[in-house]
């Protein structure tokens, strides 16, 4: 059956056009993942920060209707969506020196803008010409994000290349993906938002596919087959969860010889549970990143294991929040991160996690600003989400011990070069010291609230005593040895030296031979060894050190401790200026 020319018309005038206002309400609630409800607070923040800037420009109409803490009411029509794409994908052409010449897809070479040869020093020191080409290439602006960065020199600074580097690398990764930036950086007509109007005008709701460029970690079908698929009004949303995300680099270094390195990029998405507040928080919290450098990287940016980048960003949310820090635990439920990775054509994603580090901020803060050595800090941090993660394992009756400080090492100390690690980083060894004499004054506060005869009291705990009798074990060596002690050196900057040195040397020697040994053996050793000096032990110190000695998980635990105790022994002042591992002055 043909339908009328009257009902054709009636249709055609039902039809949605640019000049549509069209009004999308979500609320965080509905929204399926964290990634759109990041993508939710990212428009607000856009949207609210658009409204601040000169009008200079502005096309059609999009406007922020409501805000509240749960969700938000968002006004367009087809000009004006128009008009936010172009800002969101704004993009310029700038000149890049690269060390080998651009090939087609026919592998013919891609001429050039020009070639030229240029001298570099080597790791040698040695001066070397080096023939460089230089290309046009695409980048991204994000001038919200660039108006917020610290470290901002014209149209660029370190965090907004941190930025353009994940979109260009990561999510664009594939040159196939840029096209809304290219096309923009070389003024060719592109009507995405205008489309995409007409089509939330027609279906909001209509089942849409859900690439990888929106969604980080989609792909065309899972394993068993499925799609992945997104609705329309959703997936509008995912167009601006990269200006929420929080981006760090994880640093990679080499034991054998000190080298740093650095592994990809580890994506922190918060799902964001208050929607007005997260997104005012976040604002003040770009603008106040420190602007140190490390290398070339922002320093702030750089962690020692991806998940620091939930971590990380969480702590200094809750600085930056300062009296306001009540309502810190309301703004995110959680945070989601992904370490992902571009390798030649192809973007990996190494590792994905969800971490919520509303109860770790404190003692995440505590890690980070107390240790420098990056082997130490990194164990740390290991133990503090083992530890939560046990707290949270469904059906426990009651709270599992807590996880002590000194857990792990004995893996770290068997695997790693003690020429340059562990026992020989100078900086491992200050953090030894310090975790003992953490762990000693605890032990001696304990034991100051006991009103009984030291024979009756509670024992020191089982890292403080260890750390007494191997400081002691050390001292008493060095005296015997080379007639040294700190009473003699402290005057003399000669003797502080020499005392510094066969201090060292005395650990040394014990470092390598507990290393070498296990179970009896070490029991053995540290009897005739650590014991062989005079140690003035109260009867339950004693009785508490050698049931450890007799059972073998807590002989394993006296082991690790003894090795800490030997590398914290020969931790000794430097009055020369240093830097620790991160570039920092401790």
């Amino acid at each position: 059956m043909s339908r009328s020319k009257t009902t054709d018309k009636a249709a055609a005038k039902k039809r949605p056009t640019g000049a549509d206002v069209i009004t999308l309400s979500y609320d965080l609630g509905e929204l399926p993942t964290a990634q759109h409800r990041a993508g939710l607070a990212g428009l607000a923040m856009i949207l609210q920060w658009l409204d601040a800037q000169p009008d200079a420009d502005r096309k059609g109409t999009y406007r922020l209707e409501g805000l509240s803490r749960r969700g938000l009411s968002f006004s367009f029509d087809g000009p004006g969506l128009q008009w936010l794409f172009d800002w969101l994908y704004a993009s310029d052409e700038e000149e890049r020196e690269e060390p080998q010449p651009r090939k087609k897809k026919n592998k013919e070479i891609d001429p050039p803008l020009r070639e030229f040869v240029k001298e570099e020093a080597g790791k040698d020191g040695k001066v070397r010409q080096k023939k460089v080409y230089v290309y046009p290439t695409v980048v991204p602006k994000g001038a919200m994000l660039l108006s917020l960065d610290p470290t901002r020199q014209g149209n660029n600074g370190l965090w907004i290349k941190l930025w353009r580097d994940f979109v260009w690398g990561i999510l664009r990764g594939v040159p196939a993906q840029r096209e809304p930036f290219e096309a923009r950086a070389e003024k060719r007509v592109i009507r995405d938002g205008e489309d995409l109007h007409l089509a939330l005008a027609q279906a909001p709701d209509a089942s849409v596919p859900l690439p990888s460029t929106y969604y980080l970690g989609a792909q065309a079908k899972t394993a068993e087959g499925v799609l992945f698929q997104d609705r329309a009004r959703w997936q509008l949303l995912l167009h601006f969860w990269p200006y929420v995300a929080q981006l760090y680099v994880p640093r990679v270094i080499d034991l054998k010889d000190g080298k740093t390195s650095f592994d990809g990029i580890a994506v922190a998405i918060p799902d964001v549970a208050s929607l007005d507040d997260f997104a005012a928080e976040l604002v003040a919290h770009l603008a106040h990143r420190s602007p140190d450098v490390l290398l070339y990287l922002p320093r702030g940016a750089v962690v020692d294991l991806p998940v620091e980048a939930a971590l990380d960003t969480a702590a200094r949310l809750r600085a930056q929040m300062g009296a306001r820090a009540s309502r810190f635990e309301g703004l995110v439920t959680a945070y989601e991160v992904f370490h992902v990775r571009k390798d030649g054509n192809n973007v990996r994603m190494l590792q994905s996690s969800r971490v919520d580090p509303t109860d770790l901020v404190d003692r995440y803060r505590s890690i980070r600003e107390s240790y420098s050595d990056p082997l130490f800090r990194r164990r740390q941090i290991v133990n503090l989400l083992e530890e939560q993660r046990q707290r949270r394992i469904p059906g426990l009756t009651e709270a599992p011990p807590e996880i002590p400080w000194y857990a792990g090492f004995e893996r770290d100390a068997a695997t790693a070069p003690h020429e340059k690690a562990f026992f020989g980083s100078r900086w491992f060894r200050r953090d030894a010291r310090h975790a003992f004499m953490i762990a000693t004054q605890a032990s001696i506060g304990a034991r100051t609230e006991q009103k009984v005869e030291s024979r009756n009291r509670e024992p020191s705990s089982i890292d403080a005593l260890v750390y007494r009798l191997v400081r002691d074990y050390v001292s008493r060596r060095v005296k015997a040895k080379y007639d040294l002690d700190f009473s003699a050196a402290k005057e003399n900057p000669s003797k502080q030296k020499q005392l510094n040195e066969a201090r060292e040397k005395v650990a040394r020697d014990a470092f390598l031979a507990v290393r070498s040994r296990t179970n009896a053996d070490f029991a053995e050793y540290f009897a005739g060894t650590i014991g062989s000096v005079p140690h003035r032990l109260h009867e339950p110190d004693f009785v508490e050190l050698a049931r450890h000695l007799r059972d073998d998980e807590l002989r394993a635990d006296v082991r690790t401790l003894t090795l800490l105790a030997l590398s914290a022994a020969a931790w000794a002042p430097s009055t020369e200026k240093k830097t620790d591992s991160k570039g920092d002055e401790p």
